[in-house]
């Protein structure tokens, strides 16, 4: 279990450095805080590995976490994972709950290029934000040009639907999420 923490920049819960390789799998992550740029429950900064991903988020519970921005300061962006040009396979989550002052309630990707991630199999349900409730994905407008970013988003509860591959938007019937019970009932719209 990995709550109750605060981060005045980044990662509240769990914070992996540029460059870094993880594995983060089989935590509860709640009730975490992270202030200016914001990953609420995990911040996945920055990572080029040659031969693929070299970050692995997988059959995690994310909920309840916060990205803030006090006195409107920062960015308050990903109040359950904030991914920035970070190429991870991320699978088998559930990310309810999770509240962003900027973007992304849920997840928040800004990249360019190749480095995007991988979700898979997950559950992106009830959070909010001032933009992107459950996904965003971050667009850089520069001077002579604008990037879009991208998450490979797959077999995949979205709330409000999602493009891609085998992606719905269907309620999950969790158990009893308001003690933490995410399993699904019988008749769940994820089942």
């Amino acid at each position: 279990m990995i709550e109750g923490n605060l981060a005045y920049s980044s990662g509240g819960g769990i914070y992996v450095a540029a460059w870094a390789e993880a594995t983060i799998d089989s935590n509860v992550i709640r009730n975490n805080t992270a202030y200016y740029w914001g990953g609420g429950g995990i911040t996945l900064w920055n990572n080029t590995c040659s031969g693929g991903a070299c970050m692995d988020v997988y059959n995690n519970i994310i909920y309840q976490n916060n990205a803030l921005r006090p006195g409107g300061w920062g960015f308050g962006n990903g109040g359950g994972i904030y991914c920035r040009y970070n190429k991870s396979n991320q699978f088998n989550n559930t990310i309810v709950g999770n509240i962003s002052e900027g973007e992304g309630g849920g997840i928040y990707v800004l990249n360019q290029g190749n480095t995007y991630p991988d979700i898979t199999n997950t559950i992106v349900w009830g959070n909010s934000a001032a933009e992107g409730d459950q996904v965003s994905l971050e667009v850089i407008e520069g001077s002579s040009s604008t990037y879009y970013s991208v998450a490979n988003i797959t077999y995949s509860n979205v709330e409000g639907g999602w493009d891609g591959t085998g992606n719905i938007g269907a309620t999950p019937l969790f158990s009893n999420p308001a003690v933490g019970d995410f399993q699904l009932l019988t008749g769940s719209g994820g089942i």
